[in-house]
């Protein structure tokens, strides 16, 4: 006889099995008697679908939710989760990572600020930073490169200082 096997704690189903004949029982009852183990029964469980699971619950089978293994993102800590457990996705469960908040979008671009000042400090922009006015005053042209670096550098110090 078959029989059909459930997890002892989830009760999900797991698969199927043939039961052994009990041979005490089957002889006192002159015909065959199955042995149906803990966490088995003669009830067959309804087709498999897409993230639903059947679990063996008051002697019937149900189907609930199962999204085990599905990533995502918290929706507030935004940090990646793996669903472990049957049912429904949490409420804070996103499939896509949510947007940084304005707060958080103004650290990136004071850190991006801090990182361009970094790279744009070379003895050449220092000299002409600290003497931008007297270079000028003496008639040198100060090349478009190196202004847009310069106005670049004023907006990243702006950005730093808001």
């Amino acid at each position: 006889m078959k029989i059909y096997n459930y997890h002892p704690i989830t009760k999900e189903y797991t698969g199927e099995s043939i039961a052994d004949i009990d041979p005490e029982e089957s002889k006192l009852k002159k015909k065959d008697v199955f042995l149906v183990p803990y966490n088995a029964t003669e009830k067959q469980p309804p087709a498999k679908s897409k993230n639903k699971v059947a679990c063996f619950e008051n002697d019937k089978w149900i189907i609930k939710p199962d999204f085990r293994g599905k990533t995502g993102f918290h929706r507030e800590t935004r940090e990646e989760i793996i669903i472990t457990e049957i049912g429904d996705l949490p409420g804070y469960f996103s499939e896509t990572k949510p947007l940084p908040t304005k707060k958080e979008l103004e650290e990136i671009e004071k850190l991006e600020a801090q990182a361009f000042l970094s790279r744009n400090n070379t003895p050449l922009d220092k000299f002409i930073e600290q003497n931008k006015s007297k270079l000028l005053d003496l008639g040198f042209v100060i090349p478009v490169e190196i202004q847009d670096i310069l106005d670049k550098k004023q907006a990243a110090r702006e950005k730093i200082n808001k």
